[in-house]
């Protein structure tokens, strides 16, 4: 494991920190996504070695855990037996970090369901990445969204997961072009061995980490789930 694995893996330890005090001390019901956000930064800035974060940090809560990153969701409120999923992109010791977690408040089966299958797949995804070597975005983006039918989900998101890497001054997509767009991401179009990809380097010569993402939705029941950490660690 290289210094940038050990650095990257503590960065991600600790958002999962973070997390947990999120769930135990702010999560509650009656707070909007905004006032859960605010206070999400609070925590990170009183308790943790935190720079700030580099990409737009996501709350959703209720029916707009359906809504992808690109999406712009209603003013919504944390109710009684609600699901709300949390995507932070916090830097920590100029350490990028990406992790996302879901929640769920009270007992509804279906939501509690739906979180679980996610978390379930994201495992079930790193097994597959770990045990095929040749595997390009497009496979296992596919495998990705074959998971979703299989435990009775959608997969609507267009990606499965993105490059990781430092971030000294920037965010990764200032990194790249868009037509290199979909060579960061595990998606459609992306032909080429995530496992090479991690031996080349990015325009300023940091080394590539991928980070895996699993958002399953069901318009109908109008919830989604979505997890997210370190992929090729």
């Amino acid at each position: 494991m290289t210094e940038l694995d050990v650095q990257l893996l503590a960065a991600q330890q600790q958002a999962d920190q973070l997390f947990k005090l999120f769930e135990s001390q702010i999560l509650k019901v009656g707070k909007s996504a905004e006032q859960l956000t605010q206070e999400l930064l609070n925590l990170a800035q009183n308790q943790f070695d935190f720079q700030g974060t580099w990409h737009p940090n996501m709350v959703r809560v209720g029916k707009n855990t359906l809504c992808t990153f690109v999406d712009t969701p209603e003013y919504a409120e944390v109710q009684a037996d609600d699901i709300v999923f949390v995507d932070l992109g916090p830097i920590f010791a100029h350490i990028e970090a990406d992790f996302a977690r879901t929640y769920v408040l009270g007992s509804n089966a279906d939501k509690l369901k739906i979180q679980g299958d996610a978390n379930q797949a994201w495992q079930m995804a790193k097994s597959y990445f770990d045990n095929n070597d040749d595997i390009t975005g497009e496979q296992l983006f596919n495998y990705v969204r074959q998971l979703a039918c299989d435990f009775g989900w959608q997969h609507t998101n267009p990606i499965a997961g993105h490059i990781l890497s430092v971030i000294p001054d920037k965010s990764s997509k200032q990194l790249f072009s868009e037509n290199e767009f979909t060579d960061i991401c595990i998606m459609p179009g992306n032909h080429k061995p995530l496992k090479s990809q991690l031996k080349s380097q990015l325009k300023n010569g940091q080394t590539k980490h991928w980070i895996l993402e699993i958002h399953f939705v069901c318009p109908q029941r109008q919830i989604g789930a979505f997890v997210e950490e370190l992929l090729t660690i």
